[in-house]
């Protein structure tokens, strides 16, 4: 089932958040985003320290206690929005689905696995993102 999940967000997102919000996996839906959260950590240590902005984020133990903090307050946050996000369509539509909301806001964190490791790759290669962003911002922001 997770195979097939994880292959829809990539190949068929729309179907698949429409059937995860009927089926409500929230399980597994908690489970996927506490492992994205976990696997982003040594990814955006990577980063920062490769980018030399944050003096406090060369001490390893701060990193992870920082870390773990984030994680947590993402649930937390996570939690608020689909209780908030609930409440609204109970106020507009008259129907809510807090529990479907809910499992597929976890799901739609699995993109940001692929942009920080693509991110952390880049400065890896030494390539120079920033470049670009700067050139798409002057001209179309």
């Amino acid at each position: 089932m997770l195979s097939d999940i994880i292959y829809g967000l990539i190949f068929a997102p729309s179907a698949t958040f429409k059937k995860i919000g009927e089926d409500k996996p929230v399980v597994l839906s908690l489970l996927v985003f506490l492992v994205i959260s976990v696997i982003n950590l040594p990814l955006y240590r990577g980063i920062l320290l490769h980018q030399n902005t944050v003096s406090i984020m060369h001490k390893a133990q701060w990193f992870w206690i920082i870390g773990w903090m984030g994680i947590f307050f993402s649930f937390l946050v996570l939690f608020f929005l689909a209780g908030l996000y609930s409440l609204l369509s109970e106020i507009i539509f008259k129907k809510g689905n807090a529990v479907g909301i809910l499992a597929c806001f976890c799901f739609a964190a699995f993109p940001g696995v692929i942009g920080s490791a693509c991110q952390y790759g880049a400065f890896c290669l030494t390539l120079q993102p920033s470049g670009f962003y700067v050139h798409f911002w002057l001209y179309y922001g």
